[in-house]
């Protein structure tokens, strides 16, 4: 037996260096029927219920917590209640008498993929449209100013006019005032 290999779902093969290894993740598509795309939405809904944590081990002594130090990760039976076929039971311990629950975490990362893509289909149909909102404000600026460079020219141009009709009734009022004398 190779050590850590102590489940059915763990794999042995090589590494580049020809050394037996375990946890080798079988991925060959000619070993896999019925494949189909993981849907976008249902990951990320799924990423978002999960509720990653840090903890210490109980018991370091434990088979696979050979740790004192802070670990990151899941809860198998939180994972459980959203991804069932995530979380599977192995032999108990004297903490777990009915069985320890273990996480396939290898399993979360089509998930977590699928959600990032969606997250960057959606940053990306975001910065399009801010995009696009930028030259729509672009183009309303550059129309809003020649708008009012022609309203500040039709202004002017007013004004000139009511500068000549002020003169021109200056003028009749002059004349007026002179025939009403005579």
């Amino acid at each position: 037996s190779v050590r850590g290999c102590n489940s059915s779902s763990q794999a042995i093969g090589t590494d580049a260096a020809g050394k037996l290894v375990c946890d080798t993740s079988l991925s060959d598509m000619r070993l896999k029927n019925d494949i189909t795309s993981l849907d976008a939405q249902s990951s990320l809904a799924l990423v978002n219920s999960l509720n990653p944590v840090s903890f210490y081990w109980k018991d370091p002594t434990i088979p696979g917590t050979n740790s004192t130090q802070e670990q990151f990760g899941f809860i198998a039976q939180q994972v459980e209640q959203v991804a069932p076929n995530l979380v599977a039971t192995t032999s108990p311990t004297y903490l777990t008498p009915d069985g320890t629950y273990y996480l396939n975490y290898q399993g979360v990362i089509p998930l977590l993929a699928k959600a990032i893509q969606a997250q960057q289909s959606e940053i990306n149909l975001a910065t399009s449209s801010l995009s696009s909102l930028s030259v729509n404000q672009n183009s309303f600026a550059s129309s809003t100013i020649v708008t009012l460079s022609s309203l500040s020219n039709q202004f002017n141009a007013l004004s000139a006019n009511t500068t000549d009709l002020q003169s021109a009734f200056a003028s009749t009022s002059i004349t007026l005032s002179s025939l009403a004398s005579n």
